[in-house]
């Protein structure tokens, strides 16, 4: 009788530990959830990991573990995480998104576009799918492939600036200006203060032969971030175009300010003071351009003289 009292005792001591730990287990993930969903990734990869230790057959703990891991800055780790998450449910679209955004991250775009279209398959009416396919597409130069993927994802979900934005550049690189213009400033209505949306937006009016709009586009694009190197470029040149002598001289020296190697506006500076018979000023230019390549002096004389013909 002692002998099985003591048993029984034991069975039942044994059977509470284990509802314990499955208790705490339950907290634990609560908690590791709570804790991703708020974007805090350390606190919620931390607790992730005490899950793991016990039990790694949940793909959702994986994947959740995996992307706290990337938003740390642990590539590696993360890609193992996610792929185990993969092998685990294969046919789970947002496994299957997240493992094509690691491919993306290393800058496998065929593997990241397999992987978006086999997520896009499982989930035809994804948003997020449809923009991170064409994000790929727009990386390997395929706008056409691009534009109807942006044209649903806008549709699904009007108020999103990233896949007009992106439609833009689409429409740019496809050489349809008017059509990249009219989405630019569409993605502009949403988000009022983004320097490259702007900048963009300057070059598809400039490529019309809207001068004054992508003379007001850059400048709003420079207001937002004056370090911009190529802004300042676009923005001297098309002063040059018009003739503009002073304009063009200060933005070509910002250039060169943003960036003292950048050749481009130093010939834009001699162009300039060719332009204005400012000739110890070009001198100083040739001189430094002469020790790189005698064809640069050559390229601002060609310039001068075209700009002189106007």
């Amino acid at each position: 009788m002692r002998i099985f009292i003591i048993t029984a005792v034991t069975v039942l001591i044994a059977v509470s530990a284990h509802a314990n730990q499955a208790d705490s287990l339950e907290s634990i993930l609560l908690e590791a959830n709570t804790a991703f969903g708020k974007r805090h990734y350390q606190k919620a990869y931390d607790l992730y990991q005490i899950i793991l230790a016990n039990d790694s057959s949940s793909a959702k703990v994986l994947l959740n573990t995996g992307v706290s891991a990337a938003s740390l800055g642990r590539p590696d780790e993360a890609r193992a995480l996610i792929e185990m998450a993969y092998r685990l449910e294969p046919k789970n679209p947002d496994i299957v998104n997240n493992l094509g955004v690691m491919l993306s991250n290393e800058g496998d775009t065929r593997g990241a576009i397999k992987l978006f279209n086999e997520a896009l398959q499982l989930d035809t009416t994804s948003a997020v799918l449809k923009v991170n396919l064409a994000q790929e597409y727009l990386k390997r130069g395929l706008g056409l492939k691009a534009i109807p993927l942006l044209q649903s994802a806008i549709a699904i979900e009007p108020e999103e600036v990233l896949p007009k934005f992106l439609l833009a550049n689409a429409f740019a690189g496809s050489r349809k200006p008017d059509s990249a213009e009219y989405w630019y400033l569409e993605a502009a209505k949403e988000q009022d203060n983004d320097p490259e949306l702007y900048y963009r937006l300057g070059s598809v009016q400039r490529n019309q032969g809207k001068i004054d709009a992508a003379q007001a586009s850059y400048e709003k694009s420079l207001a937002l971030d004056p370090s911009q190197r190529d802004c300042h470029q676009a923005l001297a040149m098309l002063h040059l175009d018009k003739l503009s002598y002073g304009g063009a001289e200060k933005h070509f020296y910002l250039a060169v300010k943003a960036d003292s190697s950048y050749l481009p506006a130093w010939i834009g500076l001699g162009v300039v003071f060719q332009l204005t018979e400012q000739k110890d000023q070009f001198n100083m230019i040739a001189n430094r351009l002469n020790e790189l390549d005698s064809s640069y002096t050559r390229q601002i004389l060609q310039m001068t003289e075209h700009y002189r013909k106007q």
